[in-house]
């Protein structure tokens, strides 16, 4: 692994070059609402203020590419049209991440086309978290760019070291958890094609799953690359990351308020003994409930509850919910326990074609509303929050809801 000084004797590169995008805009939508979005959760569960400096053979591979005779310079947030010149550590992030990804004519991007970058770097996961959400685009599907502080875009042997820091990940919730479970598979896969689906199953008749098909086509969800023990068990070559020192990502689906009596699927999945290293929970729901902010409130305490009951360990024995104050104290955030990472991620921007009978409830102020009031609330209660609102509102989406 490469140390922080290595990384600052690199050299420094000039100009970012950007593929043409002719042709290739109607595609953005798969990787910025899901492979864009868990490098956020990375790095928010990473914990890191250093933000990982590269490491392992794929990220030398990168470095090799850049010229030794240049310098690099990042757009200025502060001061706009202006150039500013950058640490050498942030040459990474301004060449294309997916370059050593399998790719497909039909299945053709770079993470130039979805990530702007620009200096500074944000500093700690509080900024980075405010950064994020309140970040956008400057035109339709244009690259999408943090407020104020940038972040880093891994390479997938930094994600692999971010992963063996934890036991298992779980996203609990809506299609928007899926889609992130689906992204961060993509991401270990090094293949943007077949990458988000599951390759030892065979695509429904007359659908094509690879790339973006795994996301558009509902006849396509139970082909989509959701869980690490399906991917380990049945196509352990296309897995990246060593498995023995891997957190294991699995998506459970648990849509609208109340759920089922004992949330029996989730417990089923959880440690049945504690582990020596965290579990991160990321939930996501608010659609299937009309953005009803109570209703939301109702299904995470539920969540918790489950979480608690089957990991009695996190609480000192305690079960119950960190919200309800009783038998945890408000505010702690599932007993206050630091090895408990936990993210809530409100939902994303509805399209021109959302149905007409879903707007008032459903539609953009709806949404905004439902961002902006569910935040407070989620730090009061021990919750990191992502609102992704700003990052998918200029976005195409395949149906365009």
């Amino acid at each position: 692994m490469l140390s922080r000084f290595d990384i600052e004797r690199l050299p420094f590169l000039g100009n970012i070059k950007r593929p043409s995008l002719a042709g290739r805009r109607s595609r953005l939508w798969i990787p910025i609402a899901s492979l864009f979005a868990i490098f956020v959760l990375s790095i928010t569960f990473l914990g890191s203020s250093d933000h990982f400096s590269g490491s392992g053979v794929k990220a030398q591979e990168l470095w090799s590419k850049v010229t030794s005779n240049s310098d690099i310079y990042l757009r200025d947030p502060s001061q706009p049209g202006k150039l500013i010149r950058a640490p050498a550590s942030r040459a990474i992030d301004t060449i294309d991440a997916f370059a050593n990804f399998t790719r497909t004519p039909n299945c053709n991007f770079t993470s130039l086309d979805l990530h702007d970058p620009f200096h500074p770097l944000c500093r700690t996961r509080k900024e980075l978290l405010k950064a994020m959400s309140g970040g956008g685009r400057a035109g339709i599907d244009a690259p999408y760019s943090p407020r104020g502080c940038d972040m880093r875009w891994y390479t997938t042997a930094e994600i692999c070291d971010i992963l063996a820091r934890f036991d298992q990940i779980f996203f609990i919730g809506d299609s928007m958890m899926r889609n992130l479970a689906v992204g961060a598979h993509t991401l270990v896969r090094d293949d943007l094609d077949n990458g988000p689906r599951t390759t030892f199953k065979e695509d429904p008749e007359g659908l094509d799953c690879h790339c973006e098909g795994v996301f558009g086509a509902k006849a396509c969800i139970w082909n989509a690359a959701f869980s690490s023990y399906m991917q380990y068990t049945y196509s352990p070559e296309s897995m990246i990351c060593p498995q023995e020192s891997t957190a294991f990502m699995e998506f459970n689906s648990e849509l609208d308020y109340p759920l089922a009596s004992g949330v029996p699927e989730l417990t089923a999945a959880l440690p049945k003994s504690k582990p020596r290293k965290p579990t991160v929970f990321v939930l996501g729901q608010g659609i299937w409930n009309e953005l009803n902010e109570t209703s939301a409130h109702a299904w995470i305490q539920q969540v918790e509850f489950a979480i608690l009951s089957a990991m009695p360990w996190l609480t000192g024995g305690a079960t119950g919910s960190a919200i309800t104050g009783d038998p945890v104290t408000r505010g702690t955030g599932l007993g206050g326990d630091v090895s408990f990472p936990r993210m809530f991620v409100t939902p994303t921007a509805s399209g021109k074609n959302k149905p007409e009978k879903f707007i008032d409830k459903q539609g953009s102020v709806p949404l905004i509303r439902f961002e902006e009031n569910m935040a407070p609330w989620l730090r009061e209660n021990g919750y990191d929050h992502l609102g992704v609102y700003n990052l998918t509102v200029q976005n195409t989406s395949p149906d365009g809801t």
